[in-house]
């Protein structure tokens, strides 16, 4: 989460569904459906769905999805708009940049900001909820969300390969901001499409190496740096990674601890940054260590058990950036317990050696 005009930001990508893809958002007025009140918020344009969070952090994220939609038009009534007197109210009924969502069941999530199951809101019969954009003018708002609504409405091969379209038209028409350079000498040497990878996330965007950084520029405001820069010459080491079974993943490990997992479309695109960063004269030969001399080492007691074991888990392409291939260890604890454990006693660890016949 990351502060906006004062306030933190609650919505990520973690509250999105498997294979759903967050596009942008707008600022808008919601007013909710049997009520006079109306609030602030932007509402977040997804692939499956639009959510919608206020600035009144007590109020929940509203997730309006489109698979309880009933429609999705242009409002054409804006004298049921509440009115209260005020300016502002009094410009919104007479506006025509507002739509509105026929939906039988909407999603809340994290009130007050807090993590809680979510709360389905089930209605009776399909309820309207109505927004006013701000800024965005609602001809060139309303087509987009209508046509993703559309998609979702096909079979599900035809839906795929239409969201997949969607989203590369969108990543098509996004171009790496080059004023973000550090300085005027940089040469971009290798842009391709990429995806950063945290546990349960992965974020799309923009993969740049320069002659000095590399860059990183997501293809959405989830974050609150538009471009991040990483120096070549803080990376320690650089790492062949698996993805989902597929040999297309790098992970970066840096001077001050950090570590970042980027995979890419293919194969040949992974090799080609990995060869760039072999032949850097600021990046450090990443050659696999040899695994006897890392036994030897651990037997003699010159390195510990935690590195030994990370040392194996790297091996079989395991990070903590991939929930997938996370990190395993030894189950050792016999004593579960004991509100403090006593190390010194052999009855605390469980007994792991091999059976004798």
């Amino acid at each position: 989460m990351y502060s906006v005009l004062g306030q933190t930001q609650r919505f990520s990508l973690l509250l999105l569904e498997e294979g759903d893809y967050y596009f942008d958002d707008v600022s808008c007025t919601c007013y909710p459906p049997e009520s006079d009140r109306k609030f602030s918020g932007r509402l977040k344009v997804c692939a499956r769905c639009l959510v919608l969070e206020s600035e009144e952090v007590h109020l929940p994220l509203f997730k309006f999805h489109f698979k309880y939609t009933e429609s999705i038009s242009v409002w054409n009534d804006p004298q049921l708009l509440p009115r209260s007197g005020s300016d502002r109210d009094r410009h919104l009924s007479g506006t025509r940049n507002v739509f509105a969502i026929s939906i039988r069941t909407v999603v809340k999530m994290k009130a007050n900001s807090v993590n809680h199951p979510y709360i389905l809101d089930k209605y009776g019969v399909a309820k309207t909820w109505r927004f006013a954009l701000d800024y965005v003018p609602l001809s060139s708002f309303i087509p987009r969300v209508q046509r993703l609504y559309a998609i979702h409405n096909q079979p599900s091969p035809q839906r795929e390969d239409a969201l997949r379209a969607v989203i590369a038209e969108k990543e098509r028409s996004s171009s790496f901001d080059i004023s973000c350079l550090e300085d005027l000498s940089e040469k971009p040497l290798i842009e391709l499409r990429s995806e950063e990878l945290t546990p349960l996330v992965q974020n799309p965007g923009i993969f740049v190496v320069t002659n000095a950084n590399i860059y990183f520029q997501p293809f959405n405001n989830i974050l609150p740096t538009a471009v991040f820069k990483y120096p070549l010459n803080t990376i320690k080491r650089v790492l062949k990674r698996r993805y989902l079974l597929r040999q297309i993943g790098l992970e970066f490990f840096f001077a001050d601890g950090n570590e970042l997992l980027f995979t890419f479309a293919c194969e040949r695109d992974r090799n080609r940054v990995w060869s760039h960063m072999m032949n850097h004269p600021d990046v450090p030969a990443s050659r696999p260590a040899d695994p006897t001399q890392i036994m030897a080492d651990w037997v003699k007691g010159n390195i510990s058990n935690f590195d030994y074991l990370m040392f194996l888990n790297s091996l079989a392409d395991r990070t903590f950036n991939d929930l997938t291939q996370y990190p395993v260890f030894p189950w050792v604890l016999a004593d579960y317990n004991s509100t403090r454990l006593d190390l010194t006693r052999p009855e605390t660890f469980r007994e792991i050696g091999r059976a004798h016949v």
